[in-house]
């Protein structure tokens, strides 16, 4: 079908390049008109559909390794001071709070684990508990 002398196609493409101001303005107020509805659908689908998209991604992911990869390397080059002083930020917090609350850690093959909101019996098995499963983990892997 011609419309115009274009196909449906192109003449969408076209009405859609000529008119993108109009068509974004429309959108988003269907959208925050919409909001809560558009939400709990997307999060019923998610949920109905886990597996699925857990899927979907993995395949992508391996598909795309080096591509992503890249993307993740340029990212990385182009935002090193950022992401350093971010990390740097990041430890330092976490050594300021682990040096103010001990009592909130747990010392588990030798590295501190935070246990805020865990209750004091379950704390004093924590270590055992990871330890064991950590060590059948290992044998399984020999």
């Amino acid at each position: 079908m011609m419309i115009k002398g274009l196909s449906i196609k192109a003449y969408q493409k076209a009405y859609r390049e000529a008119n993108k101001d109009k068509i974004k303005a429309r959108s988003k107020a269907y959208y925050e008109a919409n909001k809560d509805k558009i939400k709990a659908r997307n999060k019923a689908y998610r949920e109905a559909n886990k597996d699925k998209i857990k899927a979907r991604n993995k395949a992508y992911r391996e598909a795309n390794k080096d591509k992503i990869k890249a993307r993740n390397k340029a990212y990385y080059e182009t935002n090193k001071d950022k992401i350093k002083a971010r990390n740097k930020a990041y430890y330092e917090a976490k050594k300021k709070h682990l040096n103010n609350h001990p009592e909130e850690y747990v010392n588990v093959l030798g590295t501190k684990v935070y246990t805020n909101g865990i209750t004091e019996e379950i704390k004093k098995q924590l270590p055992k508990l990871i330890n064991e499963k950590v060590k059948e983990m290992l044998q399984e892997t020999r």
